[in-house]
């Protein structure tokens, strides 16, 4: 299996199953690394963005699902609860194409940060597959460019700390 279209918002990458992606690191049909060869697309503070993803057999069908991670306070993993954006609640057999959205945190500092889209040969699962190892998948990097939303004022932001008026 291989991710071979990944439009996420403005950006747009597509791959085929016998070609390496530019970037370091990447190994054909596990890891591809496109962080310096797609350009960052902009994602507004508490917008909703949408993708469209698509995954292509390349030899034979089997049970697979998508996952896409963001890492949101850039510490360089994906790890904490809400970086992964989106999960597949279902698994397809073969090659398969999904669509979906998920909305930036209001409160995501602006800048340049990773995107992680996985394709897992698997039964479907809420597993953190950017960091549990798979047998057979691909996983796929890219940088996005968070930036300030325009309509977004500071206080529709949940805050974890709670103030008192004096009264």
């Amino acid at each position: 299996s291989d991710i071979s279209s990944v439009v996420v918002g403005t950006l747009s990458n597509t791959s085929d199953c016998f070609a390496a992606a530019p970037g370091v690191g990447s190994v054909l049909g596990r890891y591809g690394n496109y962080t310096g060869a797609i350009a960052a697309p902009d994602f507004a503070q508490n917008s909703v963005i949408n993708f469209d993803l698509t995954m292509t057999s390349c030899g034979g069908s089997y049970s697979n699902f998508f996952q896409i991670y963001i890492d949101w306070n850039r510490d360089g993993d994906f790890l904490d609860p809400n970086e992964q954006v989106y999960s597949q609640p279902s698994s397809v057999v073969g090659s398969q194409n999904i669509s979906g959205s998920f909305t930036v945190p209001c409160d995501v500092l602006p800048g340049i940060t990773r995107m992680r889209v996985i394709n897992v040969e698997a039964t479907a699962s809420t597993t953190n597959y950017a960091h549990t190892p798979y047998t057979y998948g691909e996983t796929e990097d890219y940088c996005i460019n968070v930036v300030q939303g325009s309509s977004v004022p500071v206080v529709t932001c949940p805050s974890d700390i709670i103030e008192y008026a004096n009264g």
